[in-house]
């Protein structure tokens, strides 16, 4: 295996999420935990993706255009830092705009110790207009048995590396899939693990295939790969999903031994959204052993209430989420937009994805009451928006003067790492009621110098 990046870039990891902070930067996450079997260490694999119309490009030396990252990475054990690294990414040096086309990436592996329990911090800040990503996980580092498989990691591409980067390994070039979410162009699925054992003596048997989120056995997705006398194995595998139909799915891993005996199981999520007319439906009803999750609470809500629900998101969604809820626009597909609220709020909250939604739905109800307008509904006013994104100011004050009509500020004292936020709403029209955002001196939103110079003297 190569590892020839290791020693050099150990510093970063992820596992379960349990809080994320964003203020308006995409970053696209993956994390998978590895065996070094000649060194005999356990390792974390972080490998992140921003989108390159995501950042801002400042002016370089020579009038050239650049993005520059800031990230940082800090892992503690109970109150103890472990690691701490922070570092520049930056693009390449472009000479217009319209050459643009290259996303920032990068892979970071960490060393852990088996059978611990630490927590990761993640801030990745856009220099050029102090955007950032934050993300505070939760990650176990597994004790790798006498025969184990990896995490599964989804991969876009693998080929045979004509160069050394930090996406190398076993002389291939091995790209992740930043994201879990695979659209009708995306005809197959594939993903790349490990297996290993302290001997090379044994036989075992890697087993693959796809469940949907009931745990039933999908037909004509299922493999396997023999493991005959070997310490270690790269394990490459995947199938064609171009007729698999629109839903949640699991893409679980089993290894047995030479007596069946199933020693270890895996499993990692995907979504489908196929559009193809051809699709063959599941006509199994064997469930997989292993226990998954049945109580959808979404199933309860009938097209016209889903439907709403989900363009409800819309405040809180990254960039990303919207383009998904967009696509569900005049759709009667009532399964799988179930499906997707309730993979929305699982993200969010793991152990209780209604708690999360219900708590949500509290703050809907109060924005559909009192903002809602003749044009618009509460959650899509600009009010609406910014109470469902950031919950309830510290005060709210109206004001009605001559030289700029009826407007209303809105304080926060802390919000995303600034103190003393305001905005200002401005009525638009005063057949309407519509208040909308003209100010704030918020970093990277709205500002209007005339309303800012106007705050400053009358208040």
């Amino acid at each position: 295996m190569n590892l020839k990046h290791f020693s050099f870039l150990l510093i970063f990891s992820l596992s379960c999420i349990t809080q994320v902070f964003s203020s308006d930067l995409d970053v696209f996450i993956t994390i998978n935990r590895f065996y070094q079997i000649e060194t005999k260490e356990s390792y974390v694999e972080i490998s992140y993706l921003v989108p390159f119309n995501a950042v801002q490009y400042a002016e370089v030396e020579n009038n050239l255009l650049q993005a520059k990252l800031k990230s940082s990475f800090e892992i503690s054990n109970k109150n103890e830092i472990v690691n701490a690294k922070k570092y520049i990414l930056q693009t390449p040096k472009y000479s217009s705009v319209n050459n643009i086309n290259e996303n920032l990436t990068d892979l970071i592996r960490i060393k852990v110790n088996e059978n611990d329990t630490l927590k990761l911090e993640i801030f990745i800040q856009d220099i050029t207009d102090s955007s950032y990503f934050s993300q505070t996980v939760d990650l176990y580092s597994p004790s790798f048995e006498e025969a184990s498989l990896s995490d599964i990691m989804l991969i876009s591409s693998n080929e045979k590396a004509i160069e050394e980067s930090v996406f190398s390994k076993n002389g291939m070039t091995i790209i992740p899939k930043f994201m879990n979410y695979y659209p009708t162009e995306i005809s197959e699925i594939k993903f790349y693990t490990e297996f290993y054992k302290h001997n090379k003596s044994g036989n075992y048997v890697a087993s693959y295939l796809l469940t949907d989120e009931e745990g039933l056995y999908i037909d004509g997705y299922a493999a396997h790969k023999k493991i005959v006398n070997k310490n270690y194995e790269a394990i490459i595998g995947g199938f064609d999903i171009s007729k698999l139909p629109s839903g949640n799915y699991y893409l679980f891993m089993e290894l047995k031994d030479a007596e069946n005996k199933i020693l270890q199981r895996k499993r990692t999520f995907f979504q489908r959204s196929n559009r193809n007319k051809f699709t063959v439906e599941n006509v199994n009803n064997q469930r997989n052993e292993l226990e998954v999750i049945t109580n959808n609470f979404a199933k309860k809500y009938d097209l016209k209430n889903i439907d709403h629900h989900l363009q409800a998101l819309s405040p809180i969604a990254t960039n990303f989420e919207k383009a998904t809820i967009e696509s569900f626009d005049k759709s009667e597909d009532l399964t799988q937009m179930q499906n997707y609220f309730f993979s929305f709020w699982k993200q969010r909250n793991a152990k209780d994805p209604e708690a999360a939604w219900k708590a949500y739905a509290v703050k809907l109800q109060f924005v559909e009451k009192e903002y809602t307008s003749m044009n618009q509904r509460g959650y899509e006013t600009s009010r609406g928006r910014l109470y469902l994104r950031h919950g309830e100011p510290f005060r709210m004050q109206f004001y009605r003067r001559k030289s700029m009509g009826e407007f209303w500020i809105w304080n926060y004292e802390l919000l995303d790492g600034q103190s003393n936020v305001n905005f200002v709403f401005l009525n638009s029209s005063n057949i309407t009621d519509d208040f909308v955002l003209v100010h704030t001196n918020l970093r990277n939103a709205v500002y209007d110098k005339e309303w800012a110079e106007y705050l400053k003297n009358e208040f």
